[in-house]
């Protein structure tokens, strides 16, 4: 912008142009004027004076009157409010005042106001802005239906004014000009209005990547026949068969404690009387000398070994320290006594004197070596474990546990009626050096699975990189919620909802809150190749486990090599650019939902949720 020669401003010929028609045309005109400056520096002062209407013009020229003061003497300048600005220039003795800053005045030309015989609105393409406040921060939308309908989400005070200027503005100009004027009031008028203390930007919805076309990691393994499970202790029905999936049936707590008895006594116990089968066969076929004495002593290690391994794996199922609650409630909110807290220690102080009864038992029994040191095995690894669990589950211990393993953990997830075992061991495998926290049931249905006892004896060091949290069901949701933002990553085995499910189940909505961590935590999904997939998951994140103990044993590796691909994001080019799309289109359709809820609840007079919750956070010092 720069000083304009000759007659640019007075001359009828010549006008300053500033656009903006008959809504905006005024509004610019003194926006202009508020960026002219004389010679001494000053700003000018002005006055309307009528407009005319020149031969030849597009429409009339408004008229406005400088005084001398600062001026050689009064002049009036012309404005033409129905040509589109090519470039903002002074008249002459004037100069504009920041001339390196654009002055984006509204372009719309309305030159008549609407009448009742204007044409029916046409539908047109949808708009949305996005709404700042003048440090950057997200304010709330206004969104255009293309057509009659505007539609401003703003706090309360905000909201109201922005919506009295927009109905005033729709209420004169013609509906095939809405498109324009929005436009103009968001993007141009709102920010001089306002004095930049508002301003609306285009806001197009950041569209997902679609539906992944791509290969879904197991497509090319061959699927295995389903097998009926024949150990009763590990199956559950949540639901009544004749209930349509409206009310749980519940489980009484004598039936649960049956469970857990048969699986202390079966589970640990069947290794102790199988060993000893075992040591009296090889006595008969080979009775004498030194070989018979090797495979006998040999035997006896192997019955140590594995009771003892057996009794701290029960154990440690069965003593999973409880989740602190100070990790997502506020101080107000947390019990005093802690119930569930001691409810878990009686549990797992029952079942593990449960183990000692029945191994003394067998000890006083006995006369011979046989059945002793298999019994001593299991019960020393009760006792050891007892130990251990004893002091991890003494009262303020669990915060501590917990600060330990923020960052350093893969967080395992699944339906507990329908757990696999295979998914969980890959995990586990995958997640090294680092550990793998799994969140047990509040029933302790794992401690019935065979499975676990099976890794603690195989694999103890892997085993002791697992770790277990205990919670309750009124608060899983939170314990969820809190693992994930403190994990690296998570695994979660999807196997579908029960077709008698209505509303879904608790891990549906895990998965769904898992999306919101993903971009900071990578999550991948173990899905059934046998159940439809479930539609907001990304692609490349899907693994199609399949069931049975060939397929295990033949894919395992590859399963757990794509799940370190995932956790660490090392996929290909393609894969990893579609899920940053389809994380970052589900991280703005979540903030653009938070900023509603927070404005909803301003103009309800409510304090905004996510701030309860911002401020309970940095109350824990978190």
């Amino acid at each position: 912008m720069g000083a304009h020669p000759s007659d640019f401003g007075i001359s009828p010929h010549n006008p300053i142009r500033v656009g903006g028609g008959i809504l905006f045309g005024p509004f610019n005109e003194r926006q202009y004027l508020a960026r002219l400056r004389c010679r001494d520096g000053q700003p000018p002062e002005f006055e309307r004076r009528g407009s005319f209407t020149p031969e030849g013009a597009v429409g009339p020229l408004d008229i406005y009157e400088l005084p001398g003061k600062g001026l050689d003497g009064p002049i009036q300048l012309l404005f033409d409010v129905y040509t589109l600005p090519s470039s903002f220039e002074a008249p002459s003795g004037f100069v504009i005042d920041r001339p390196d800053e654009p002055l984006r005045l509204p372009i719309s030309l309305v030159t008549n106001f609407r009448e009742n015989g204007d044409a029916e609105p046409q539908q047109l393409p949808p708009r949305r802005w996005r709404i700042l406040g003048a440090a950057g921060e997200t304010l709330g939308f206004a969104s255009w239906d293309g057509l009659t309908t505007v539609d401003i989400d703003l706090p309360k005070s905000t909201g109201e004014l922005v919506r009295r200027h927009v109905d005033h503005f729709l209420a004169v100009a013609p509906v095939d000009q809405f498109k324009a004027v929005l436009e103009d009031f968001f993007e141009r008028y709102l920010v001089l209005s306002s004095e930049g203390l508002v301003r609306g930007i285009p806001d197009d919805e950041l569209e997902g990547p679609g539906e992944w076309t791509g290969h879904l990691w197991g497509d090319d393994v061959p699927a295995q026949p389903k097998r009926r499970k024949f150990w009763p202790w590990s199956r559950t029905e949540p639901f009544a068969a004749d209930s349509g999936g409206a009310s749980p049936r519940r489980i009484t707590p004598w039936a649960e404690r049956a469970g857990s008895v048969v699986a202390a006594a079966v589970l640990p116990l069947a290794l102790v009387f199988g060993l000893t089968v075992l040591l009296r066969l090889s006595r008969h076929v080979q009775p004498d000398g030194p070989w018979a004495v090797l495979s006998h002593a040999a035997l006896l290690l192997l019955g140590v070994y594995l009771t003892f391994r057996c009794g701290r794996a029960f154990v440690r199922l069965q003593s999973a320290p409880i989740y602190p609650r100070e990790n997502f409630y506020g101080k107000a909110d947390i019990a005093p006594e802690e119930s569930g807290r001691h409810e878990v220690e009686r549990r797992w102080l029952m079942s593990a004197g449960l183990l000692l009864l029945v191994a003394d038992l067998i000890l006083a029994c006995t006369v011979t070596a046989d059945q002793l040191v298999p019994a001593l095995g299991l019960a020393t690894g009760v006792l050891v474990e007892a130990v251990r669990a004893w002091r991890m589950l003494r009262p303020g211990h669990t915060p501590t546990l917990e600060s330990e393993l923020r960052g350093q953990y893969i967080l395992y997830l699944r339906n507990f009626c329908k757990s696999r075992a295979s998914v969980a061991f890959a995990t586990l495998m995958a997640a090294r050096p680092f550990k793998m926290v799994m969140i047990v049931s509040p029933r302790r249905i794992e401690s019935r699975s065979v499975s676990w006892y099976v890794l603690a004896t195989l694999r103890p060091r892997d085993f002791d990189r697992l770790r277990l949290w205990s919670t309750i069901d009124t608060e899983w949701d939170r314990v969820v919620a809190s693992c994930m933002a403190r994990s690296r990553g998570m695994v979660i085995d999807y196997t579908g909802v029960s077709s008698r499910m209505v509303g879904g189940n608790g891990l549906t909505l895990e998965m769904g809150i898992s999306i919101g961590f993903a971009p900071e935590h990578p999550v991948a999904y173990a899905i059934d190749p046998d159940k439809p997939l479930p539609l907001l998951l990304p692609g490349p994140a899907l693994l199609k486990v399949g069931l049975g103990l060939k397929w295990n044993l033949r894919y395992h590796s590859r399963l757990v090599q794509r799940l370190r691909g995932v956790l660490t994001r090392t996929l290909s080019e393609d894969e990893n650019r579609y899920l940053a799309a389809h994380y970052a289109h589900f991280v703005q359709s979540f903030q653009s939902a938070r900023i509603r809820d927070s404005n909803l609840a301003h103009r309800g007079d409510r304090e905004d949720p996510h701030s309860i919750l911002m401020k309970r956070r940095d109350e824990l010092g978190r």
